[in-house]
């Protein structure tokens, strides 16, 4: 008895017909025709990936470009701005040699010392600054201190922020000129035998 042919199926199609199938060519070319469509979408898929990718990677190089020369800029700026920032301290430094920083000198100093010293020198304030804080340092220079200064000699002159240690708001005073300046600071031993007891300057 001939052995039974297998009879096995495939979606309802016996195995035999799909062999057969597969030996059309016409079959054949149908499924080459069906994986090289989905070839193509892969591969167009997989080129449009790559254009994208290597213009990312593009993009990726120029921002690290602009990233580094940000960076090299901002540490250029940031040594401009160190050096700037020494050269500032050193002006200011220069400019307050020209400085004299007055302790104890009472907003009523230079009325009391013009009308207790009646001599020509306390006339050569002027009489509108009497009151002013301008008047007291000129009249403590001139009528304690002995030097002769005047309003030309001084550039700019006004009371500081009172703080605990002290009782009068500190003067600080900007001399036009250096040597009047220290001419000032050279006198200041005058002040221990003319000073108020009470109030020292």
């Amino acid at each position: 008895m001939p052995p039974k042919k297998d009879s096995t199926s495939l979606d309802g199609l016996p195995v035999e017909d799909l062999i057969a199938a597969f030996r059309d060519d016409r079959v054949l070319e149908a499924i080459g025709t069906v994986f090289e469509n989905k070839l193509q979408n892969l591969i167009a898929a997989v080129s449009s990936l790559t254009v994208d990718l290597t213009k990312a990677k593009e993009d990726i190089d120029v921002l690290k470009r602009e990233n580094d020369q940000l960076q090299m800029y901002i540490q250029s700026i940031d040594s401009v701005i160190q050096a700037n920032t020494t050269l500032i301290d050193q002006l200011d430094s220069y400019t307050k040699l020209d400085n004299l920083i007055i302790k104890g000198l009472p907003d009523s100093y230079a009325t009391v010392a013009t009308n207790d010293d009646d001599n020509d020198s306390a006339s050569t304030i002027p009489r509108d600054h009497r009151d002013t804080t301008l008047a007291q340092v000129i009249n403590l220079c001139q009528n304690h201190l002995k030097v002769d200064i005047n309003a030309g000699d001084i550039s700019t002159v006004y009371r500081l922020p009172i703080k605990r240690a002290d009782t009068i708001k500190p003067v600080i005073v900007r001399f036009s000129n250096r040597r009047s300046r220290d001419l000032v600071y050279s006198a200041r031993m005058a002040l221990r035998n003319s000073r108020p007891t009470a109030n020292p300057v």
